[in-house]
């Protein structure tokens, strides 16, 4: 190998792209990097165990890209980026904002101990729960009810 490529392959080590297509079914992405257009990719999860976690990266989303070796055809989608097409939801370090296409919102600010929900058509819950807490002004004393 000459120092040309070494050079090459360092430098591809870490690259930003553009997510151009999704590929759902097989948890894949196409993604236009400079003048290219990569295989089908993995995308990061945040949790693939036990415990899983599944929001699929958009069109258009900004993503940087892990190539092992310096390979693009080897590459993983290391996670995504805000940009000018798709800034942050939220703009302080206490808050947790997940926003969705359809405009629903879930916000959480630590700071104010408050938790806001907007945007949504409906919301299910189905559990077996105690209940107590303010509603109106009045204390509403606990009410248990199993799960039908």
């Amino acid at each position: 190998m000459d120092i040309a490529e070494l050079i090459r392959l360092l430098e591809n080590i870490g690259r930003t792209g553009t997510v151009t297509e999704i590929d759902e079914e097989n948890w894949r992405v196409r993604v236009q990097s400079g003048g290219l257009e990569t295989t089908w990719l993995r995308w990061n999860a945040q949790r693939a165990g036990a415990f899983k976690f599944w929001v699929p990266p958009s069109i258009g989303e900004q993503v940087w890209l892990l190539c092992l070796g310096g390979n693009t055809d080897t590459a993983i989608i290391g996670g995504s980026l805000y940009s000018n097409d798709n800034p942050a939801p939220g703009a302080t370090r206490n808050e947790m904002v997940v926003t969705a296409p359809d405009g629903a919102r879930f916000r959480y600010d630590a700071e104010a101990g408050a938790l806001q929900v907007e945007g949504i058509k409906s919301a299910v819950i189905e559990a077996s729960v105690s209940h107590s807490g303010y509603a109106g002004g009045e204390l509403h004393q606990p009410v248990a009810r199993e799960k039908s």
